[in-house]
């Protein structure tokens, strides 16, 4: 009997986000194919909107029908979906990797605190203040000094800490074979170090000085063993109206998860309309995504748009309301 084929991916995302980034680093990892539908740096991105989605944030991850708006909940749906192929089974899983996770999101934090003036220029400001507090203070670039030396940590703990064993267990976090643990902690150090530079103080000036291979040679060896991000390794690219037309014809690709009633206390019953908004913006409940709530367990909740679109976020990060 044949095998059904497996659902496209697609992403709507620009290769400088360092959330796009981090979902390119595990479709590569894992050698699943994939094509980009490129979105602006800054909004609007009327693709995106056309399908219904006001939620802001890129990545904007398809598999088949099904949109994932957030990491989390995408790795969780590679891993299951295309879990019997040959990339995926490969890599290595831990209870650890929630940890390794928590770190690498705190590195985020830290980034949106030393990225260097060619980035924070006016139209980017203006484009994020919304989402960023530290963005609406006046003197948010007076905290870089001390922010870049927190990076230095973060990167003495990667040398010293998870890549201690490197050795004699293997070139990655995980040993000989990559895992989850080193997509989770490697999407900010690479794309600082190499995207924008910080390398021995390139884009950090003298409070940069030290970011060198000399001072964390185990980091960037580490670094050097995901495919780089550049034009040439891109995957295809498809135009806005061939990626809308391929998703919204696509077959749901995730397991329905259904509402569960009786052991979540919020109250919220299948066929709810719904309001879906990250926790973390400077506003609270900014550019909310709208429809009605098909799925919700303790991980994920899902949402279903008027032209079939299911979108699906983690419960951490996310409040959900009736609409």
């Amino acid at each position: 009997m044949a095998s059904s084929p497996k659902p496209e991916i697609i992403t709507f995302d620009y290769q400088y986000a360092p959330n796009a980034q981090r979902a390119r680093n595990l479709l590569n990892l894992t050698g699943l194919k994939y094509s980009i539908c490129e979105q602006p740096f800054v909004q609007p991105r009327p693709i995106v909107q056309n399908l219904g989605i006001t939620y802001r944030r890129v990545p904007v991850n398809a598999i088949g029908k099904d949109v994932y708006p957030d990491n989390r909940t995408f790795l969780d749906a590679i891993l299951t979906i295309f879990a019997d192929e040959k990339g995926v089974k490969e890599l290595v899983r831990s209870k650890h990797d929630e940890g390794y996770e928590a770190f690498g999101y705190r590195m985020f934090w830290n980034l949106l605190e030393i990225l260097p003036d060619t980035v924070y220029n006016e139209t980017m400001v203006k484009d994020r203040a919304d989402l960023y507090s530290m963005l609406s203070k006046h003197d948010y670039r007076e905290v870089r000094p001390a922010a870049i030396q927190a990076f230095k940590q973060f990167l003495d703990i990667i040398e010293h800490d998870f890549l201690a064993d490197v050795d004699s267990n293997g070139p990655w976090i995980a040993g000989a074979k990559p895992g989850v643990a080193d997509l989770q902690a490697a999407w900010i150090p690479k794309f600082t170090l190499e995207t924008i530079d910080y390398a021995n103080g390139a884009s950090a000036g003298k409070e940069g000085e030290g970011i060198t291979p000399e001072h964390y040679p185990r980091v960037f060896k580490w670094l050097k063993l995901f495919p780089n991000h550049v034009p040439e390794n891109e995957a295809t690219k498809v135009s806005g109206e061939e990626a809308s037309e391929r998703i919204l014809k696509a077959p749901y690709a995730a397991k329905d998860i259904g509402v569960d009633e009786t052991g979540d206390s919020t109250g919220f019953k299948k066929g709810d309309k719904v309001q879906i908004a990250t926790t973390d913006d400077t506003t609270p409940g900014n550019m909310a995504q709208y429809g009605t709530l098909v799925g919700l367990n303790r991980k994920e909740q899902v949402i279903q748009l008027d032209n079939g679109l299911r979108l699906h976020f983690p419960r951490i990060g996310y409040s959900l309301k009736k609409a």
